[in-house]
């Protein structure tokens, strides 16, 4: 019979001493609330790259306009650095002048009807606040000099109705301008005041953000659905950019997206449509600035400990609060490093939201609460916190549940399997085999992985039908692009993963691997901390007895790793069977090392630690882990044998197998 260890599984309290007496003042410092931060400055780190790129922006440039596109992950910071950059205020829709400029901004996290109504209801606010600082006549359809103005320069936008003439009441002209071209119209109207000889201003930025926040839900496809925005502002850019000879003024503009957003822009369309053309345009002729690493989490927590202890009255309380936060991360930072951030994709507000339940977890705890007296309660050392990376990622995995499973974590199983035996190692090669295709690095987002190539490369190796392939793999590929390990391409973005079937997976046809996938690949090779995790969450015989609750002992997995090199081997056989040259091929799809020394190395660490352990309380453990160490290496040492016979085979010099 086969069963799981977190069959049973249920919650279990995790609240300890740690957050009972500084709770509310780790949650301040990691989580604040928007009141505790409307009550003091907003803390800002400073993201110099970033920060200089967008600044050139507030450059004019007399010879041309400029536009840059800014990229970023969801909750990467771009919002904070644009914020900071052009002063704008939080989730808002505003015009301001600064010295020679005016920065008009558009937010679509504000409620708007249409992408269009967002884009003209600024472009209005601004021509208002220009024409009350310069006191300038407001153009409208009754303004006889912006009637001028308009036939002088863009005559063709007053003739598109074919029954105009030149003897039409210009009134008439404008009203139908209006109507047909309504952001040709409220582009003249900013250019009007911008030329007007009592403006002084030489620089307009236009700012778009949070597109992301608009969706058109009748949209057809993927270019409607969330590009309205991007294209009513290139419609003014366009607009803009036909003023034609020399002018006073330059306009520039940044539009704010996540990577997706950008893939769509960039991609191509079979339609030849206006709006197609236009997208195209610009498109091809910029290159996004990727804000692919946000500011570090310990120094926007460090911004934040000094801006709040100046609002705090326990001083010595709130020192000590900053010293455990700080204990924790430093050495979070110093063992799994950007762990948890690329659990996160890099979402700043989830990393430290993250954080915060991993230091108030009392899995980090050494003392147990009846060993604090009431009153006395300090922090003594570092050594109170078991901070030792198996441990960190532990608490990570398990949350507030007694067991892993990966229904309940946020790091997902790499040894995912099912009822039929030889499944769990599916994943793992799937994994590694879009690992190799990126270097083992993080998203390349001008490099999608072709899933139809690595189906073909599958028919080559194995032979296999269509059925048998998606049977195998898809299942892999699927689990992989819910947790996100592999992000999807352009046209399906990242950020609808629930509730995404397999027919849904058999649509995509370019992924990029994700941050979380290397770290979580390079983690298996580090420690055993994963593969503990895993014990509990996969099908095993019962009899093995690997259902004791004694903490995952690392003997159980260097057990099952005995089992999984021989269902490796098994799967390579298959290739090897067929031909010498489906060997090579599947050599070179999934590596010439064996996805279980990944799994080894981790374990050999591990114990290694274990059995090196100076502490006198654990002497049966040291005992036992030395003896599992040696178990261990011999495992390595027949794997290392089964890798050196796969590299003469790639080599092209035949070994008997």
């Amino acid at each position: 019979m086969r069963r799981k260890r977190n069959k049973k599984n249920k919650p279990v309290e995790t609240d300890g001493y740690i957050k009972k007496y500084f709770g509310v003042d780790i949650g301040r410092i990691l989580m604040p609330s928007n009141r505790s931060l409307q009550n003091c400055e907003i803390p800002y780190v400073s993201h110099q790259e970033a920060e200089e790129t967008l600044s050139d922006c507030l450059q004019g440039d007399g010879l041309m306009d400029k536009s840059l596109v800014f990229t970023g992950l969801t909750g990467s910071g771009k919002s904070t650095i644009l914020r900071h950059v052009f002063g704008l205020e939080l989730n808002a829709n505003k015009t301001y002048i600064s010295e020679d400029t005016v920065i008009i901004s558009v937010d679509f996290n504000r409620s708007q009807k249409s992408a269009q109504d967002a884009i003209l209801s600024s472009l209005r606010a601004a021509v208002q606040t220009i024409v009350d600082t310069y006191d300038i006549t407001y153009p409208d359809i009754d303004n006889e000099e912006f009637y001028q103005y308009i036939f002088s320069r863009r005559n063709d936008f007053l003739l598109l109705n074919s029954k105009h003439s030149p003897s039409t009441p210009h009134r008439e002209k404008m009203i139908q301008l209006l109507e047909d071209l309504p952001t040709a119209y409220a582009s003249c109207q900013l250019q009007y005041v911008m030329d007007h000889e009592s403006c002084s201003l030489e620089l307009v930025v236009f700012v778009v953000d949070n597109i992301e926040a608009f969706r058109d839900p009748n949209a057809k496809n993927a270019k409607k659905k969330y590009l309205d925005p991007v294209i009513e502002a290139f419609k003014l850019a366009e607009c803009i950019d036909q003023r034609g000879g020399s002018t006073k003024w330059c306009f520039n503009m940044v539009i704010a997206c996540r990577h997706h957003i950008w893939r769509i822009m960039k991609g191509e369309f079979t339609d030849n449509s206006q709006e197609n053309v236009l997208l195209q345009s610009y498109v091809t002729t910029e290159k996004p600035y990727d804000l692919s690493d946000p500011v570090r989490v310990n120094a926007i927590i460090q911004k934040r400990e000094e801006i709040f202890a100046r609002k705090n009255r326990d001083l010595n309380k709130w020192n000590e609060a900053v010293g455990v936060v700080n204990t924790v991360l430093q050495t979070m930072e110093n063992s799994i490093g950007d762990f948890v951030m690329q659990l996160e994709l890099k979402d700043l507000r989830k990393s430290m939201s993250r954080m915060q339940e991993i230091i108030l977890n009392k899995r980090l705890q050494k003392k147990t609460d009846e060993e604090i007296a009431a009153g006395a309660f300090q922090i003594d050392s570092v050594d109170q916190f078991d901070l030792t990376r198996v441990n960190l990622i532990r608490t990570i995995g398990l949350g507030n549940w007694k067991y892993y499973s990966d229904s309940n974590s946020v790091i997902p199983n790499l040894l995912v399997n099912d009822h039929r035996e030889g499944f769990e190692l599916y994943t793992l090669l799937t994994l590694n085999y879009f690992l190799i295709q990126c270097g083992y690095s993080e998203p390349a987002w001008d490099n999608p992985i072709s899933i139809p190539n690595f189906y073909d490369e599958l028919k080559d190796i194995f032979g296999y039908s269509e059925n048998e392939l998606t049977n195998l793999f898809g299942r892999s590929i699927h689990f992989l692009i819910q947790h996100r390990l592999l992000l999807r391409s352009a046209d399906q973005p990242q950020d609808e993963v629930p509730g995404l079937s397999l027919r849904d997976v058999d649509k995509i046809e370019h992924v990029y691997v994700s941050g979380a996938a290397v770290k979580l690949w390079e983690e298996l090779g580090k420690s055993s901390a994963l593969f503990q995790l895993y014990i509990d969450d996969i099908w095993l015989d019962e009899e093995w007895d690997y259902f004791d609750d004694d903490g995952n002992d690392i003997e159980h997995c260097v057990n099952y790793l005995i089992e999984l090199q021989i269902k490796e081997k098994k799967i390579f056989n298959i290739a090897h069977n067929k031909s010498i040259r489906a060997a090579e091929e599947y050599i070179n799809a999934f590596g010439v090392v064996p996805v279980c020394v990944q799994l080894a190395e981790g374990l050999i660490n591990s114990l290694k630690t274990i059995s090196t352990s100076d502490d006198s309380r654990a002497q049966s453990r040291i005992v036992t882990a030395k003896k599992t160490l040696l178990k261990a290496k011999r495992l390595h040492d027949e794997l290392f044998e089964w890798e050196r016979s796969r590299q003469k085979i790639k080599d092209g010099r035949i070994p008997n197998l």
